[in-house]
């Protein structure tokens, strides 16, 4: 029956998570879509969501190739994977205004206006001592000499020693 169907498009969509096949039927010359939805996509392999598919889909599967059908599903694994761990540049434009809509309104609900009882201006809070040490922020200037790159008028580059520098600047 694979060869009563010749397949000229094959993807995935996102969200929810499906198998896209545009396909001419060779007795009729019409086109035609084929949508198989992916369940549970992220808790197995693309090999075991392929022999799931199979008794019902096997004429489409076959059509397109196993090989390409387990590439496009690692693919939607990937971004499926990535998007639940709040990767949204994986995203297509529509679901992504989505995504934002609903941060936004997320956003608006825990808001504190100046209307509200609850607001109060300027507020500081001590979350205490650091949980791990950083030089970045730290006010302990560091002025050890160190090597420094410098740029002569004439165009020539040397290094200079013993030259005062602080926070990677050389004074």
């Amino acid at each position: 029956m694979a060869a009563t169907i010749v397949p000229i498009g094959f993807g995935a969509r996102l969200d929810p998570p499906a198998l896209i096949i545009d396909y001419t039927e060779r007795a009729t010359g019409k086109n035609r879509r084929r949508i198989i939805p992916i369940r549970n996509i992220t808790q197995s392999t693309c090999k075991d969501v392929v022999t799931k598919l199979k008794p019902r889909h096997g004429t489409y599967i076959d059509a397109v190739g196993e090989k390409q059908i387990n590439e496009v599903l690692s693919r939607l694994r990937e971004a499926l994977l990535s998007v639940n761990q709040g990767n949204l540049n994986v995203l297509p434009d529509e679901l992504l205004e989505e995504r934002k809509k609903e941060m936004h309104q997320d956003f608006e609900r825990h808001q504190i206006s100046k209307d509200d009882p609850a607001f109060q201006y300027d507020v500081r809070k001590d979350f205490g001592p650091p949980k791990q040490t950083s030089n970045w922020d730290s006010d302990t200037g560091n002025s050890e000499e160190s090597e420094c790159i410098n740029v002569n008028v004439d165009g020539g580059v040397g290094v200079v020693n013993a030259v005062q520098c602080y926070n990677s600047y050389c004074l």
